[in-house]
């Protein structure tokens, strides 16, 4: 796919457990480099996708920081919130919490860094020339 002349790309993928209220559930995450796909786990090789989230539109927490525990599956928590919803994703080990927060923060701030660019663009057409030229 090409949005604003950038390629679309595969960063990471890997099982999670998702928890909202009282329900955990297992689920897979892919993600690229402007959006985070939540599917179901996989099931018959195949994986349905439950949800597709613009980066730009995400915000992240450690759960331990949140939670103020410090029992194992805070450790290897994050909160992920977008508008209208938020899940505790509960990963299998401290490692990978760690190596998906990396990815996420710096995929999300960038996201951002686009999004933001973008809307000032649209709204300043003098600005949009310059940048062309």
């Amino acid at each position: 796919m090409l949005l604003d002349g950038m390629r679309e790309f595969f960063v990471v993928q890997g099982p999670v457990a998702l928890k909202r209220g009282w329900r955990r559930k297992k689920h897979h995450l892919f993600l690229c480099n402007d959006i985070l796909v939540i599917s179901n786990n996989i099931h018959k090789k195949k994986f349905k996708i439950k949800k597709v989230i613009l980066l730009s539109y995400l915000w992240m927490s450690d759960y331990a920081d949140l939670s103020r525990g410090h029992n194992s599956t805070a450790c290897k928590s994050i909160i992920l919130f977008w508008p209208k919803e938020n899940f505790v994703f509960t990963f299998c080990t401290k490692e990978q919490k760690n190596w998906w927060w990396f990815f996420l923060q710096r995929f999300i701030n960038e996201a951002k860094k686009t999004h933001a660019l973008r809307m000032l663009m649209e709204g300043e057409p003098e600005l949009r020339q310059r940048m062309r030229s």
